[in-house]
């Protein structure tokens, strides 16, 4: 089980349904989530000064938000935040069909998936299987 999953969408049904699903899986112990690309640098650059930080294992990401796209939060991510926190993994969550979308995902060395909206128990699963988050599931029964 992941400690810590961090969502990061725009619509406040996203948000409640990730954690619905996340809760009801138990894939993690604990689900933060940010409204936008700009309220999710703030989470990270407020990590940076915790004291008793807990880093997510892995960002579930929106492409497609006002202010600050997924892939703006993306490049200032990388930037400022990645060599910090290498651990956490981000899959791209996303209504958006758009195959340069895909392809724009796997140029991020930190995202190990592009998955449809809404997350599904189907998709959870998925997710698990991933060989960057499989030991966080290891020796789990289904």
């Amino acid at each position: 089980m992941l400690k810590k999953v961090l969502c990061i969408d725009d619509d406040p049904v996203t948000l409640i349904i990730c954690g619905i699903m996340l809760q009801k899986t138990n894939f993690c112990t604990e689900m933060d989530e940010a409204s936008g690309g700009t309220v999710g640098l703030q989470y990270f650059e407020d990590l940076l000064t915790s004291k008793n930080r807990v880093v997510p294992n892995l960002i579930l990401l929106d492409i497609n938000m006002p202010v600050m796209n997924g892939w703006e939060f993306l490049e200032l991510y990388s930037e400022r935040y990645l060599k910090h926190f290498p651990e956490c993994k981000v899959i791209i969550l996303t209504s958006s069909v758009n195959p340069e979308d895909r392809v724009m995902a796997e140029n991020h060395a930190n995202v190990v998936d592009f998955m449809p909206k809404p997350i599904s128990l189907d998709g959870l699963e998925t997710l698990k299987g991933i060989p960057e988050l499989q030991h966080f599931f290891m020796g789990e029964i289904n």
